[in-house]
């Protein structure tokens, strides 16, 4: 199996970032389109009940995704660290450490 690394550090720095936020972006232009989407449906065919309570509940969906976010980013530093000073550590003690710290409904495989 061949393996694919982009040095992020070598090249044209604009580029590099570039290249790096844009599925970033991509994922975050999807998540709104969502959420777009899931308001105009729940508001045409549900109602204007139903659509209250979309709104009510999705201060908790944000709330998740970033938990979530934050966790993977910090998970994401540790084993990049883990990694890069020794390689031949698989799978990084980070992993195993973070995939133990979530609460136990998001650590079910």
């Amino acid at each position: 199996m061949a393996s694919y690394i982009k040095s992020m550090t070598e090249g044209k720095p604009g580029k590099l970032i570039l290249t790096f936020a844009l599925p970033l972006m991509a994922g975050n232009v999807f998540q709104q389109l969502y959420t777009v989407v899931d308001t105009a449906v729940v508001g045409k065919f549900p109602g204007v009940n139903a659509l209250a309570a979309l709104g009510a509940s999705d201060w908790l969906n944000r709330m998740m995704l970033g938990i979530i976010q934050g966790f993977t980013q910090g998970f994401a530093i540790l084993m990049a660290q883990e990694l890069f000073l020794s390689p031949d550590s698989l799978p990084p003690t980070s992993f195993t450490a973070g995939w133990k710290s979530l609460p136990p409904p998001m650590a079910i495989p």
